[in-house]
């Protein structure tokens, strides 16, 4: 599918939830979905709160409801607001492996890096083959600098996704442990560009992706750059900038600011 085409989807299925919500407006489940296309689609943040607020008032037991609000809150920078809006969702549904990885997620996002990598584990020993925790797990590790323990937790992943062949994933995790012995946090960042921009030209990782890491080998400039694609593209992942850790080191500069303002999010 091609941008241009699921763009197009996009529309269509917003325009199906407007009817949707002509019709009855005392589904739930249309006042979430729309929360999520104000939020990532149209970057309305204040009408995505509503809805949300929404959402939950008719159906207080919706838990994916609140699990995508608890996302809303993180990425709008209300962190401790978010926990409590996915620990709801969790004590609705404790057994959803999705709602359980998610609370790793949001620990993340609130730079509590030890609890995220427990409550990751803790997945994992109830759900070894769930590649979104090994993915997220690998993420939490990457900002504490823990890279041998990334590469481990991305080569499982990206066997579970099937991204290749596992021989493949081996070659992939082998040359980012020699590229992290030969030149530290500096060469796996750079290793990780190499592989990254090769998948960004075959449509695989998107210019979000390629800003973070930019952002991770310390070149503002250049990240910004890749930001502004991101934006030029209507990137769904950029709405979620001020919560990415990766991006702490930018916050403070006008650039960021006025993106922050342009997608919505609070400054």
């Amino acid at each position: 599918m091609t941008k241009q085409d699921t763009k197009e989807a996009q529309l269509k299925e917003r325009a199906a939830l407007s009817k949707a919500q002509e019709l009855d407006d005392s589904l739930p489940e249309v006042h979430a979905d729309l929360a999520a296309i104000k939020h990532e689609i149209d970057w309305d943040s204040v009408t995505a709160e509503n809805e949300y607020k929404r959402a939950i008032e008719l159906n207080p037991n919706y838990a994916t409801a609140r699990q995508w609000y608890s996302e809303f809150l993180s990425h709008i920078g209300r962190y401790e607001e978010a926990l409590a809006e996915i620990n709801k969702a969790h004590e609705i549904d404790p057994f959803s492996r999705v709602i359980s990885g998610n609370i790793g997620a949001r620990l993340y996002e609130a730079r509590r890096f030890d609890e995220a990598i427990a409550q990751y584990k803790k997945v994992i020993e109830m759900e070894p083959n769930y590649p979104s925790v090994h993915g997220g797990l690998a993420h939490v590790y990457e900002a504490k600098g823990m890279y041998s323990e990334a590469i481990a937790e991305t080569r499982i992943a990206d066997i579970l996704l099937e991204k290749g062949s596992a021989e493949s994933s081996e070659r992939k995790a082998a040359a980012f442990t020699q590229a992290l012995r030969t030149g530290g946090a500096q060469g796996y960042w750079r290793k990780h560009l190499e592989l990254s921009l090769k998948e960004y030209e075959q449509g695989y990782e998107t210019a979000y992706d390629i800003a973070l890491i930019y952002a991770r080998l310390g070149d503002k400039d250049r990240s910004f750059e890749w930001l502004e694609k991101s934006f030029a593209a209507h990137e769904v992942g950029l709405v979620s900038i001020k919560a990415e850790f990766a991006f702490d080191g930018l916050s403070t500069d006008p650039r960021f600011q006025d993106l922050l303002r342009r997608v919505g999010l609070p400054q």
